[in-house]
């Protein structure tokens, strides 16, 4: 009769040389561990193109118009206090900036 696995008595050795592999083995090296997955590598945040231009800077024009219309869309909103508020913080920074006519009346 042909025995198509270990014997009953190889059992015990044969788990003990698993065993004794385990113990010898790092386990990232071992052949029963989990493989892992590379993951996809992500976008880069800008294309090449942007890299001429640097990010908006406090300072620049872009962040004081979106100030200046933050302080219109709280106006909108009825916050008036907090359209005055953040104008005249707007106004503490950039007190050179120009400021629009129809907001201009906030500060007086």
């Amino acid at each position: 009769m042909a025995s198509d696995g270990p014997s009953a008595a190889s059992i015990p050795s044969l788990a003990r040389s698993q065993a004794q592999e385990r113990i010898a083995t790092p386990p990232d090296t071992r052949r029963d561990a989990p493989t892992l997955r590379r993951l996809p590598q992500a976008e880069p945040a800008f294309d090449a193109a942007d890299e001429d231009q640097p990010p908006a800077s406090a300072d620049s024009p872009e962040v004081q118009r979106a100030w200046l219309e933050r302080v219109r869309e709280l106006l909108d909103a009825g916050e008036i206090a907090a359209a005055r508020a953040s104008l005249a913080e707007f106004h503490r920074r950039y007190p050179r900036a120009e400021l629009p006519a129809d907001l201009r009346a906030l500060l007086d």
